[in-house]
């Protein structure tokens, strides 16, 4: 029996709501379907670097949260939003924290643009968060699942999806941080599989979980 504790190093408050059930379920998904026996996959621990590393490099302050979780995972996912340049951000935003906590396992995850942009992918799974039965057209998602990552705003566009299914939303206080959790709990991991960024975690996360010897 292997144990897999995973922990998440993400840019922003809600992020953590949509990403921490996602890669949950991915992990489970990709042990179950190429793993070398049975693995128990925790929750993912949401982590974040203590105050005295806030005015360092984001390397350092990747490092230090780790750190202050050590003995708590062995698989870190550290999350930064593309912003339109990926590899940018991969480069600059993840990678140094990764390198920092070697030899432990890390594993880049970054949307094109922002990981809302992820959360438009499946309109199932949105109308079973928002509780209505708007058709995709109507909720303003694009045609194919892959193009979401060409959305320049996806934030925009999750929230204008909100207020069609909901017209009084934002007089009732609502917002799309709400629903963010449901959807990564629910979104179509093969919907998200369409995806080149997805794919490209998904392929890290593998290699990291074969260094661990949980996969073939």
């Amino acid at each position: 029996m292997h144990y897999l504790g995973l922990a998440l190093y993400a840019e922003g408050p809600t992020d953590y709501y949509f990403l921490q059930p996602l890669l949950r379920r991915l992990c489970e998904d990709v042990v179950v379907t190429q793993g070398k026996g049975a693995t128990e996959v925790s929750e993912v621990l949401g982590i974040n670097h203590p105050d005295e590393a806030t005015h360092q490099g984001r390397g350092e302050r990747i490092l230090a949260a780790g750190n202050q979780a050590k003995g708590s995972w062995n698989v870190l996912f550290v999350h930064a939003d593309g912003a339109g340049d990926a590899e940018k951000s991969r480069r600059e935003q993840v990678l140094p924290g990764i390198a920092a906590i070697q030899p432990s396992q890390g594993v880049p995850v970054v949307p094109v643009r922002e990981t809302e942009a992820w959360a438009l992918v499946d309109g199932n799974a949105l109308r079973q968060a928002f509780g209505c039965t708007l058709s995709d057209h109507e909720l303003g998602l694009p045609l194919r699942a892959r193009e979401v990552e060409r959305v320049a705003d996806p934030k925009l566009v999750l929230g204008e999806a909100l207020s069609a299914s909901h017209q009084s939303y934002r007089r009732r206080g609502q917002s799309t941080s709400q629903y963010l959790g449901s959807l990564g709990e629910q979104t179509d991991l093969s919907k998200l599989r369409e995806l080149p960024s997805f794919n490209r975690l998904e392929a890290d996360l593998v290699q990291a979980l074969k260094n661990l010897g949980v996969l073939q």
